[in-house]
């Protein structure tokens, strides 16, 4: 058994393991490139564990991606949304003349949904994206969150980090650094996918898996972490379905709906099965209809959407 990324415990089970060669052939298919480099080479499968005490869902081996890796994801123009649902929600929890500091900032998008008293700082590794926030006139630099939080101990009134925890290897690290930089009664804001969504119906979703995201958070999971590092939940929203995934959110669910029927009628061992029913029922419209219902109500978090956003509240 390993040990829990965040709470130290011995009592995690592995719930679910893939293949390096499988997950490096959805890369190539799909994003054009090769990632069987970035795991050790002596890794045939990974592993998606699971606590027993917290609920954090991790993977291991911890490979993570390298420069070259997100260079090549940010040739989508998916990648990197400038109007994230999470940024309309986070700015309604900071106040004005706030000192924000934005870790894993990208460009600096987020900057634009906050008033403008409110002093911003960010930090990003990428360097075209620092060079784009620096055109911008924001100050965004490329230094480790280590050393931004022994400089400015307690310094920010926000600290925030959108789509960015799921990356770290060392989450209780990285959660412990930012409480650092917070100062006392200070707010955290983190967004996270959300594994009480329809993420976590999802087969195969190779964004989900390492060396992309290397842990998926449960509001249970990401209570605990918190807490753990000395902030109080504040308050806990998920996003509805975004229209962009609106259609990923149907095939899931007509996916669930087909595969609840077939498992009751002849058996979850007929794997792969359920699959090829669902491709043909997505293209029936009537009966389309049908089975996304199916799987809507068989689905405790249906219509929520990707993405939590937490706020939580630094202890004085």
């Amino acid at each position: 058994m390993s040990t829990c990324l965040m709470c130290d415990s011995p009592g995690s089970v592995v719930s679910g393991q893939i293949s390096v060669q499988q997950i490096n052939n959805a890369y190539k298919a799909s994003y054009a490139t090769v990632v069987n480099r970035l795991f050790p080479i002596d890794a045939d499968v990974v592993d998606l564990n699971v606590c027993g005490s917290c609920g954090l869902r991790w993977y291991s081996p911890l490979a993570t991606g390298d420069e070259p890796f997100y260079e090549s994801l940010q040739k989508n123009s998916w990648y990197y949304q400038d109007d994230k649902p999470e940024y309309e929600f986070a700015k309604l929890h900071i106040s004005e003349g706030s000192t924000v500091l934005e870790v894993g900032c990208g460009k600096g998008a987020f900057s634009g949904f906050l008033q403008k008293n409110i002093r911003y700082r960010g930090l990003e590794f990428n360097q075209a994206a620092v060079e784009k926030a620096l055109a911008a006139g924001l100050d965004v630099e490329a230094a480790s969150l280590s050393k931004e939080a022994t400089e400015r101990q307690e310094f920010y009134d926000v600290v925030c980090h959108f789509q960015v925890l799921e990356h770290v290897s060392d989450p209780k690290r990285f959660l412990s650094e930012c409480t650092k930089a917070l100062s006392p009664g200070g707010k955290m804001i983190i967004a996270v996918p959300s594994e009480d969504s329809f993420l976590s119906l999802v087969e195969n979703g190779w964004l989900n898996m390492p060396p992309h995201h290397l842990t998926r958070w449960t509001d249970e999971a990401l209570t605990s972490a918190l807490t753990n590092v000395g902030l109080d939940i504040k308050e806990i929203w998920h996003e509805p379905v975004a229209s962009f995934h609106a259609e990923w959110y149907s095939r899931v669910m007509i996916n669930a709906g087909v595969k609840r029927l077939v498992g009751s009628a002849i058996g979850l061992e007929a794997d792969g099965l359920w699959s090829k029913i669902s491709y043909r029922v997505s293209n029936t419209p009537i009966i389309r209809d049908i089975f996304f219902r199916l799987g809507e109500k068989g689905f405790p978090f249906s219509r929520r959407g990707h993405t939590v956003c937490v706020v939580a509240l630094k202890q004085s």
